[in-house]
């Protein structure tokens, strides 16, 4: 739980999401038409065998650092380019987690100081 259309900081309201786009994958690889890339010249994205794919090479050197960061870049390329006042990507969200305690996971649920939420009340 937590997801909700505003985050009030309520325990079952901690964070909202919103659609920021979305960069299809045939674009990024270049495949204007899948059925036909696919069924009539016999293309694959990836040949595990292989480490690389047929028809394509965005897959190729599946696991290699550079070649992930490639990927990325190139990901990051297309939504700037489909979505040109949108950022390319986001600064990290503050992290406020340090450690667990010792019997944290005993401890009585307390829940002072935050908002007023029917969530905890559905139980009893």
């Amino acid at each position: 739980g937590g997801r909700c259309p505003h985050a009030t900081g309520a325990a079952d309201c901690t964070y909202s999401v919103s659609d920021a786009g979305f960069v299809p994958l045939n674009e990024l690889v270049g495949i204007r038409n899948y059925t036909y890339w696919w069924q009539h010249l016999h293309h694959k994205e990836y040949v595990a065998r292989l480490d690389r794919g047929v028809g394509t090479h965005f897959w190729d050197d599946k696991h290699g650092v550079d070649s992930c960061a490639k990927r990325v870049e190139a990901v990051q390329q297309l939504f700037k380019k489909r979505y040109p006042n949108h950022p390319e990507s986001l600064p990290e969200p503050p992290c406020d987690f340090d450690m667990y305690y010792e019997g944290e996971f005993q401890w009585p649920v307390n829940h002072t100081g935050t908002e007023d939420s029917t969530f905890w009340k559905k139980g009893e």
